[in-house]
């Protein structure tokens, strides 16, 4: 009877002790003065957006702003690939 009454104590403080833990990390890591209340806040901690930039050859060319006429400029569309495909890829001896 005396094991019930420790193990039940001891259950009882491990189960309080846990819900105090949490209801204090609750409160540490509240950020509503981040984010509640405020729509304008769309992200925090985040670096800032930028836009893309493409080299071109010349000044002029970069002037048109057309990245498809840059040198640098590939597309991955797969358009002109040069692509082999085998059904099986080993070989018999």
């Amino acid at each position: 009877m005396k094991l019930k009454k420790l193990v039940a104590g001891i259950l009882a403080g491990a189960i309080s002790l846990s819900a105090a833990g949490i209801s204090a990390f609750a409160v540490l890591s509240d950020d509503s003065s981040e984010w509640n209340g405020q729509p304008e806040v769309v992200q925090v901690n985040r670096e800032p957006a930028r836009a893309t930039a493409y080299p071109y050859e010349t000044e002029e060319k970069a002037q048109e702003n057309d990245p498809a006429q840059s040198a640098y400029y590939k597309l991955l569309n797969g358009d002109d690939w040069k692509f082999s495909w085998a059904e099986k890829t080993c070989r018999p001896n």
